[in-house]
């Protein structure tokens, strides 16, 4: 189902300029088609790496903890570690006494994820990171002392410190692995908290507490879906309509190319932070005008046509036009204007295309679609005279990406 189709426009140029407004076209007409992409996917695994270790301690004699920890079962593009905490180590002191209690947590695990589908496996994948570790003291005003540090395994040191302190919270982590079908991680994660209380003899009241926590409160990684695997193919969109590969209509001079890709989790329906689009930038080097105020390359007239009001036809420069990257499918279409008129001689212009998505949430812009199809290419319109005398009429073919249609017959 189309999703995008850009058609002529005009935008106002600078006062300067005697023409008012330029008829602005585009180079191309792009289709952004859904498309389903074959089932594939990360599997992720955790080992643990070493023998997790918490501990518990007061001047009372508390000691000693149950270390276990259970892994997570696999699961597809992305997991997620329960909690693991070293529990409540509180203690008291009463006038004239002194009392002390502290707790650590210390957890390792390697995180491994395998590619599994029909896709080839993506050279490298974006993950997110999230999860905070938590260490919190307790302690009687003006007569304890704490110390609180905790690490996350993201970032080198969290520590919070003071009464009842808040957990350690670490905001999403973007990270880029390289990949070669299987990749991994390993995370450690640690808290340690002590409180003391030294009470005078003269205090107030009596069961003044002290009090330790250490724990690993969350953590989860997952796979930030970006589009790769960027190639020309054909394909039935959702509509049930076939775009071929390759389409060539030589009496019309038009062409039509399509495109498929696939998302780096498997999905293509989780590309939502990304947008598909073409960017054109123009020859500047022929007997055209660039208006680089507004950014309009107007070729030469003639060939080019001119709109109703006598404005020459133009073109943005870039070009740029698309659609969401989760449909997974384009066809771009070139074609003439039919606005072209005579005398026409041998006289060509090109624009240079490629095509690239932009990502919301890495700041990623105008990014090579990575893949076979990827990188720049040239769409080049060429003329040449016809008729009696020459010139009356002409002939336009259009070539691009190693395909021409024409020669059509221009009046």
């Amino acid at each position: 189902m189309p999703l995008l189709r850009l058609d002529r426009f005009r935008a106002s140029l600078p006062p300067r300029f005697p023409a008012a407004a330029f008829a602005l076209l585009c180079l191309t007409m792009l289709d952004v088609s859904a498309h389903a992409q074959a089932a594939s996917g990360w599997l992720f695994h955790v080992d643990v790496v070493g023998t997790p270790k918490t501990t518990r301690t007061n001047s009372e004699g508390l000691n000693g903890l149950s270390a276990t920890f259970t892994a997570p079962a696999d699961a597809t593009n992305g997991i997620s570690l329960g909690s693991f905490a070293s529990g409540h180590a509180g203690d008291g002191a009463s006038p004239g006494h002194s009392q002390s209690c502290s707790t650590s947590m210390s957890l390792s695990v390697k995180i491994t994820a395998t590619w599994q589908g029909a896709d080839p496996a993506p050279p490298s994948v974006e993950i997110i990171e999230t999860g905070h570790a938590t260490a919190s003291a307790t302690i009687p005003t003006n007569y304890g002392t704490e110390s609180v540090t905790s690490n996350d395994g993201l970032e080198s040191s969290i520590g919070n410190s003071g009464i009842a302190s808040t957990p350690a919270t670490i905001p999403p982590a973007h990270l880029t692995v390289e990949t070669g079908g299987t990749w991994s991680i390993t995370r450690s994660f640690s808290a340690t908290s002590s409180s003391s209380v030294n009470v005078p003899a003269s205090a107030p009241q009596t069961g003044y507490s002290c009090g330790s926590d250490s724990s690993l409160d969350s953590y989860s990684v997952q796979i930030h879906a970006q589009p790769y695997n960027f190639r020309s193919a054909s394909f039935t969109d959702t509509s049930g309509v076939f775009h071929p590969a390759v389409v060539i209509d030589n009496p019309n001079a038009t062409l039509s190319l399509s495109y498929v890709w696939s998302s780096t989790d498997g999905k293509n329906s989780d590309l939502t932070t990304c947008t598909f689009n073409e960017n054109v930038t123009w020859d500047t080097n022929t007997t055209g005008t660039v208006y680089s105020t507004q950014k309009v390359y107007a070729p030469p007239s003639p060939p080019a046509g001119t709109d109703a009001q006598g404005h020459p036809i133009g073109y943005l420069d870039p070009t740029v036009m698309g659609g969401p990257a989760t449909n997974g499918a384009a066809t771009d279409t070139f074609s003439p204007d039919s606005a072209y008129k005579g005398p026409y001689a041998t006289i060509s212009w090109w624009g240079d295309q490629t095509y690239v998505f932009s990502d919301s949430a890495t700041g990623e812009v105008n990014t090579p679609m990575p893949g076979p199809a990827s990188g720049s290419f040239r769409i080049t319109r060429a003329f040449a005279p016809t008729g009696t005398p020459s010139g009356t009429t002409g002939t336009l073919t259009i070539s691009t990406r190693g395909n021409s249609a024409g020669p059509k017959i221009l009046q």
